[in-house]
């Protein structure tokens, strides 16, 4: 009926399951928060486009920059943000103070990849001085996750140009 033996190999065996399925959980848990984890995006940030080729010539060489604020929830990125100075080639800097700063909306997305870099894909709509015009930038993120800035390349709808971007992180929220 009663096998003492049992009890003496129960015990060890059910010990052993408890502590490794303890490990394993505790393992894919840390997996999942650090070396898996989606950057942090949430913050203020200072864009600087660098417009490398354009259909409209005054837009080729420009330097734009914007401050965006972004909200991330999981992948999804909403935000807003303004265009504050641009200089164009052979011109002198302008700047948007005030009612004059042109506005954008943001929608963006982060890929995550287990095997290169994750990827931010962010899209604005910006309500410009003579059009609404669609900006997409694809940006890899450099430095730490939570810390790190973003860089990469921008296609744009104003002049159909296109170049390269970088953003730095103004604050962490």
């Amino acid at each position: 009926m009663f096998d003492p033996q049992f009890v003496t190999q129960f015990w060890p065996s059910f010990y052993a399951t408890v502590f490794g399925g303890v490990a394993i959980s505790a393992t894919f848990f840390w997996l999942k928060e650090h070396l898996f984890s989606l950057p942090s995006i949430t913050g203020a940030w200072e864009c600087h486009l660098v417009v490398t080729a354009s259909a409209y010539n005054p837009f080729k060489g420009m330097d734009l920059w914007y401050r965006v604020v972004l909200l991330q929830d999981g992948r999804n990125l909403i935000g807003r943000g303004e265009k504050y100075k641009d200089h164009a080639a052979n011109q002198s800097p302008r700047s948007y103070d005030g009612k004059h700063r042109i506005g954008t909306e943001i929608q963006g997305r982060i890929d995550k990849n287990l095997t290169k870099p994750d990827v931010v894909r962010v899209h604005w709509s910006e309500d410009g001085e003579d059009r609404i015009s669609s900006t997409i930038c694809v940006l890899n993120i450099s430095g730490s996750k939570s810390k790190g800035n973003l860089s990469g390349k921008f296609y744009s709808t104003a002049g159909e140009c296109h170049g390269h971007t970088t953003w730095t992180r103004v604050a962490k929220i």
